[in-house]
C-alpha cells in the first residue's frame, strides 16, 4: 500500500480524479450511516492501519467520516443521499490537519519509545494502542520499574533534542537483516516491497502510518506510568507533542479549582486532603453511631406504643442500612412483636432530591408481607424478593411511597381483616 499520504504525510489539500463513487452504508462509531463510498486516484486520506486511526475531513464540501482499506486503495466514506462525485471528477480533499498531525505525533512518538525501550533498556514492543486521548504500548515485561520509566523518558526527550530525522524508503521483503520486525504487520504490509520507516541512527522498522519528518516535530514525550497487562506483559502510557501541553493545560485547570476549593497552594494539596479524610472518617464513624442511636430509639418507641397502628411507617433519608438492622435487633423478632401488622421502613440514597431512589424494607406477618412485596413489584417497579419474613427492595423513586402505603392499607391489610 502506498498512497500519496504514505508518501508526503504534510499534504493537507489535494486534488484526484474519481475512479468509482457506490452507494453504501457503514456503522461509524456506533452510527448507522447512510452514503457513498468513493475510491479516488491518489488520496492524502489514511486508511486505519498499524495501530492508528483513519483520518476524516472534507471531499469539496462534503465531510469524509470514515476511510478503510481494500489492497492497496483507501475507500472514503461521505455520508449522505446525494453523491455529485462522477468518475473524473478531481474533487479537492482537505483532511482535518489537527487530528491528522496528533496522529503524526503519536505513532512518530510510539516509534520512538519502542526504538529506545529496546535498545537500552532491553524491552520488546510487541503491540500498540493510539488512543483519543492517550496512548498505550504493550511491553514483552511482566514489570517495570519507576526508575527505568525514568530513565527512558529522559532518554526519548534527548532523542528529540537531537532533531534526528525520519525517513521512508521501500525495501525487498527479502533484504531486512537490518530491519526491527517484531509485531505483526498488517496483510497489505506482506507486499514484495516494504515500506520502511527509520529514524536515523536509531530505527528501521516496517510501517504503514503517517509521520513527522523530523524527531523535533514531536516536541515532547510525557510517560505517565505503567498497567500490568495480558500474559505477563506491562502496558506503558504516554502523550507526544500536542498532547502534552493539553494535558499540562487540564492539570493547571484543575489544580486552580483546587486552590480554590481547599483554600490552599498546590504544596500543600496533599497534607490537606490527608487531614480532610481523616476528618470524613471521623464524622462518618460519629454518623453511624448516631444513626444505630436513633434507629434503637425509634424501635423503643415502637414497642412502648399502647396502640400500634396495623401499618407503621419511618422513612429516613440520610441513613444507610445499618439503621434498619439496629431498629430489628431492639425491637426483637419481627413475626411476634408485628404480628398481624406490618412495619415499612425506607431509605433514600439521595437526601437532597425529592425523586430519589431508596430500599425499602417490609416486616411483619408473612402473608401480609408477600402482599405487600407483590403491589411494590407490580406497581413502583421494585426490585426484590421476601425472605425470613422481610421484603427487601431497591424502589426507583422514593416520593411514590405515600401511594405505595395507601395501597398496601387498601390492598393488603383491609382485606385481611375481611
Amino acid at each position: 500500500m502506498s498512497l500519496l499520504c504514505q508518501k508526503n504525510s504534510y499534504l493537507q489539500e489535494y486534488q484526484s480524479p474519481v475512479r468509482s463513487c457506490q452507494p453504501s452504508s457503514l456503522n461509524v462509531n456506533g452510527k448507522h450511516c447512510q452514503g457513498f463510498d468513493i475510491v479516488l486516484e491518489d488520496s492524502i486520506f489514511f486508511p486505519e492501519g498499524g495501530g492508528q486511526p483513519y483520518d476524516t475531513g472534507l471531499l469539496d464540501d462534503q465531510k469524509v467520516i470514515n476511510v478503510r482499506r481494500d489492497g492497496n486503495q483507501a475507500i472514503l466514506f461521505v455520508e449522505g443521499d446525494h453523491c455529485r462525485f462522477d468518475c473524473g471528477h478531481q474533487p479537492l480533499q482537505k483532511i482535518d490537519w489537527n487530528r491528522r498531525f496528533d496522529h503524526m505525533q503519536q505513532h512518530s512518538g510510539q516509534h520512538l519509545i519502542t526504538a529506545v525501550a529496546l535498545k537500552y533498556f532491553n524491552l520488546l514492543t510487541t503491540s500498540w494502542n493510539l488512543g483519543a486521548e492517550i496512548s498505550n504500548i504493550e511491553l514483552d515485561s511482566t514489570q517495570i520499574t519507576d526508575e527505568t520509566i525514568e530513565q527512558l523518558e529522559q532518554k526519548v526527550n534527548e532523542k528529540i533534542l537531537e532533531n534526528l530525522p525520519i525517513t521512508i524508503s521501500y525495501r525487498d521483503k527479502d533484504d531486512l537483516a537490518d530491519i526491527r520486525q517484531q509485531m505483526e504487520l498488517p496483510d497489505d504490509l506482506n507486499a514484495h516491497s516494504l515500506r520502511i520507516v527509520s529514524i536515523e541512527s536509531l530505527d528501521k522498522n516496517p510501517c504503514c502510518g503517517t509521520h513527522v519528518s523530523s524527531l523535533s516535530h514531536l516536541q515532547m514525550i510525557k510517560l505517565l506510568g505503567t498497567q500490568k497487562g495480558k500474559k505477563g506483559k506491562t502496558l506503558l502510557f504516554f502523550l507526544s507533542g500536542n498532547r502534552v501541553l493539553k494535558h499540562m493545560n487540564n492539570i493547571l485547570v484543575r489544580e486552580k479549582l483546587l486552590s480554590t476549593s481547599l483554600k490552599c497552594t498546590a504544596e500543600e494539596f496533599v497534607p490537606i486532603v490527608d487531614k480532610l479524610q481523616k476528618n470524613v472518617r471521623r464524622l462518618q464513624k460519629n454518623c453511624t453511631s448516631a444513626m444505630r442511636d436513633l434507629a434503637r430509639c425509634e424501635g423503643e418507641k415502637y414497642l412502648n406504643l399502647l396502640d400500634k397502628p396495623r401499618l407503621y411507617s419511618i422513612h429516613r433519608k440520610e441513613c444507610e442500612y445499618d439503621f434498619v438492622t439496629s431498629f430489628f435487633n431492639t425491637i426483637g423478632d419481627p413475626t411476634s412483636i408485628i404480628g398481624d401488622r406490618l412495619i415499612l421502613i425506607s431509605l433514600a440514597d439521595d437526601c437532597n432530591s425529592l425523586k430519589s431512589p431508596g430500599q425499602i424494607v417490609i416486616a411483619g406477618n408473612q402473608l401480609l408481607v408477600e402482599k405487600s412485596a407483590k403491589i411494590a413489584i407490580d406497581s413502583f417497579d421494585a426490585k426484590g424478593s421476601v425472605s425470613s419474613g422481610r421484603f427487601r427492595a431497591r424502589i426507583p423513586d422514593v416520593s411514590k411511597l405515600p401511594k405505595f402505603e395507601q395501597m398496601i392499607t387498601k390492598q393488603s391489610l383491609m382485606s385481611n381483616e375481611n
